[in-house]
């Protein structure tokens, strides 16, 4: 449904005098604190609706802690009136209520110390303009109230809200932000949606057409954080991108010119961003390295680059490197520094810079008074911040077991003491037996991992697990109480290959020791081989886990396969281990040797014989050994111990003259090839 607007609003919009824009003046800041960080909040700055909470109407030119309230997680300033967050979910408030703003059903006279909004509970994010004031609950759910002249609260209609009302079609919401009369949400699936006042184009649906129903952002996706200026938007994606719809007149866009847009458009030249917000006709970025850079409208110095001069590019604040938070007021800016400590530049009138002084500066300032922060707001004059209480933290690490040389991990998970919420981005120690092994960050989920690679140090048997976190300014130190790390034997793989081979060769066995787990050589280990069951040899594995023994295969062994084994027989860090292979022995070939002979006919010749074995030209004894000449056997004689057969050969008288072939033969047996040998020649003289 749309709704039309106040018609002098646009008018009001353009004006920059401070006090004038007090009636459009907002709160810029989206929740970021860790729901673990909880506090007491601090007020400071302009205080003319009792918005600082000091029961007064009176500036405060320093902080003042309003000490009645504790627990607080999240602050949301306006221009007009503040808003403090619990860690139970509840909203409390204090200063102007002339049209709801405290949300207690009646409007009335200003509020100038916190009371509880009854109708809210389980709120996780809030966010205030200086007359409505936006809060998600736990169900994402959203709800408004306060003015709702220009449908910036959401419902439907243009008329105010003296109490919350749920903000129609809006669910899965996570963060809202509210602009002057504008507000945002931002869905879980990375969407953002806008509602109330579209004069310039702020509610980024390609239109300025108001509307008092929320309508989509269109083009935005993936979306983790969203910003409302005075009469413009921002977003952050999760690829640390930055987008801006609504009026650029300003520069506020720090895109690089002035022209405004009714759609998002990327800002150039920014990257790595964390967190964005945007004041009155600024905008400032928080980027990954803990830089601060800022664009728009610069009259007070609310840029922090030094001087006064309007920029519509994002320059970066002058003397910031290790911030952590930002908050974008109407005409001032304000940074939490990693260590706790505060800082502010741009106008400071009414103290809003929290110095003691009211000298504006545009160079940032630290706040007096303030360490151990946890938390900042930035409204119209005015700001906030939550001091870090120091919570008890809980370490947990899982006793493991393993097997030696086995790599392991360790994990840690580190959790809020009083909540049982998870502590991230947090260093641990882990330590084994009391040694430091290193140290792991803590994941969004509290956990801490560390890899020990190669724990050969760690011997079989039990060891301590140690986990430490040394507290910090939000949590305390924890300890964990040692788990153990059950170190067991390792199993190991022996591995050996089959081989064939002749009596009288020497064989090469090898067999391969690893570790069963990653197959890693085992090295420096002994290793026997048996043969039949019977040992034959050790040999030890070098650095790949070969073991190698060279074998003599001989007599008495038979021809035939014989079972091998390779037996590892374990140690303090490994488990036995043995593999069977065989050993195949064949018929091993044989080698006679040859002769020439000259005689004559009538004469008896002797003949000598040798018969070796191939291998390794051994005599081989008691073998038989035949002579043949044209087919014909003309001798025989058995070898004696040096392989040599001794027979004659009474030449027949009728012999003729000539050259006649002589064949030997070995028969063979069952060790043994047969062998025959042609080349042997008997001459007859004439």
């Amino acid at each position: 449904m749309k709704t039309t607007i106040n018609a002098d609003l646009p008018q009001r919009a353009k004006q920059r005098s401070i006090k004038k824009l007090l009636a459009i003046a907002l709160f810029m800041g989206v929740a970021t604190a860790s729901q673990a960080q909880v506090g007491t909040p601090s007020d400071w700055g302009y205080n003319a609706s009792g918005q600082i909470g000091n029961g007064s109407h009176n500036d405060s030119l320093t902080p003042f802690s309003l000490s009645a309230l504790n627990k607080i997680v999240q602050v949301a300033h306006s221009g007009i009136a503040s808003y403090a967050r619990k860690s139970d979910g509840t909203v409390w408030a204090w200063g102007a209520n002339g049209v709801g703003q405290m949300g207690s059903g009646a409007a009335s006279a200003d509020i100038t110390a916190p009371v509880k909004i009854a109708a809210l509970s389980k709120i996780g994010d809030i966010s205030a303009s200086p007359y409505h004031a936006l809060a998600v609950k736990s169900d994402g759910t959203v709800w408004a109230w306060g003015r709702n002249s220009n449908g910036q609260i959401g419902n439907g209609s243009n008329t105010d809200a003296l109490s919350p009302v749920q903000v129609s079609g809006i669910g899965k919401a996570v963060k809202v932000a509210a602009g002057a009369f504008h507000s945002l949400a931002l869905k879980s699936d990375g969407t953002v949606w806008a509602w109330g006042y579209n004069g310039y184009g702020e509610l980024g649906d390609n239109t300025t057409t108001s509307s008092n129903a929320p309508v989509q952002v269109v083009g935005l996706t993936n979306v983790v954080a969203i910003s409302a200026g005075e009469v413009h938007s921002l977003a952050l994606k999760a690829d640390g991108t930055v987008w801006a719809w609504g009026s650029n007149q300003s520069g506020q866009f720090a895109s690089g010119t002035v022209t405004s847009s009714s759609v998002p458009v990327q800002l150039p030249n920014l990257s790595g961003v964390t967190q964005i917000a945007a004041g009155g006709y600024h905008s400032v970025f928080l980027k990954s390295d803990g830089t601060v850079w800022a664009g728009g409208y610069n009259a007070s110095g609310q840029v922090g680059d030094g001087t006064t001069t309007n920029t519509p590019v994002a320059h970066q604040v002058i003397g910031l490197a290790n911030s952590a938070q930002i908050a974008a007021g109407e005409s001032h800016t304000v940074a939490l520094n990693a260590d706790g400590t505060v800082w502010a530049w741009g106008l400071n009138t009414d103290g809003e810079l929290g110095d003691g002084t009211t000298n504006s500066s545009s160079v940032p300032v630290q706040v007096q008074g303030l360490t151990n922060q946890t938390y900042i707001a930035a409204g119209f004059q005015h700001s906030l911040s939550v001091q870090a209480l120091q919570v008890a933290s809980k370490l947990a690490a899982s006793s493991l077991q393993t097997q030696y040389g086995q790599p392991i991990q360790l994990t840690a998970v580190l959790k809020n003491g009083a909540n049982g919420l998870a502590i991230s981005q947090e260093p641990v120690n882990f330590t084994l037996d009391g040694v430091s092994i290193g140290v792991a960050i803590t994941n969004s989920a509290g956990k801490a991992v560390i890899m020990v690679a190669n724990p050969a140090g760690f011997d079989v048997g039990s060891h301590a697990i140690g986990a430490s976190f040394s507290g910090d300014r939000l949590y305390l130190p924890a300890t964990q109480a040692s788990s153990t790390l059950t170190v067991a034997k390792a199993n190991a793989i022996t591995t050996a290959k089959a081989v064939s081979t002749y009596f009288g060769s020497t064989a090469s066995l090898k067999s391969f020791l690893k570790r069963a787990f990653d197959k890693a050589a085992i090295s420096g280990e002994t290793v026997a081989f048996k043969l039949d069951g019977a040992v034959i040899g050790q040999a030890a594995t070098d650095g790949v886990g070969l073991a190698a023994l060279s074998y003599k295969v001989d007599e008495p062994l038979a021809v035939g396969d014989h079972t091998m084994s390779v037996e590892f027989g374990g140690d303090s860090h490994y488990n036995l281990s043995e593999v069977q292979s065989k050993l195949t022995i064949l018929q091993t070939p044989t080698k006679l040797s040859g002769f020439h002979a000259t005689a004559s006919a009538g004469m008896t010749i002797p003949f000598k014989i040798k018969l070796t074995r191939r291998p390794d030209a051994m005599p081989l004894a008691n073998k038989t050994i035949r002579l043949v000449i044209g087919g014909s056997q003309i001798a025989s004689g058995v070898t004696d111990g040096t392989g040599i057969a001794k027979m004659t050969y009474p030449i027949p008288s009728n012999m003729a003259a000539g050259d006649y072939p002589v064949t030997i033969f070995f028969d063979g047996d069952a060790n043994y090839r047969a062998e025959s040998h042609s080349i042997s020649v008997l001459t007859i003289r004439p």
